[in-house]
């Protein structure tokens, strides 16, 4: 009974480490996005959408696609 206490905190721990990796390397993406959206803008700013090249705007949406992701509430169970 013991040891089967013992290994269930140990699974308990080792998820809770793998959680705050998880949060951690999230808020890090998070702010690299940010910085990528930011360059963006800069880049974009007085430039009309309609002069965009065909790559900018996939890179946009890809961007934006994945800052929606990142930025969605995450569920650990």
């Amino acid at each position: 009974m013991l040891a089967s206490l013992e290994i269930l905190e140990e699974r308990l721990l080792e998820a809770e480490q793998r959680a705050q990796q998880a949060e951690e390397k999230s808020e890090s993406l998070h702010e690299q996005l940010e910085e990528a959206l930011t360059k963006l803008q800069d880049l974009e700013d007085g430039e009309p959408i309609e002069e965009t090249t065909p790559e900018i705007q996939s890179k946009r949406k890809s961007v934006a696609a994945a800052f929606t992701q990142i930025t969605s509430p995450t569920k650990f169970a």
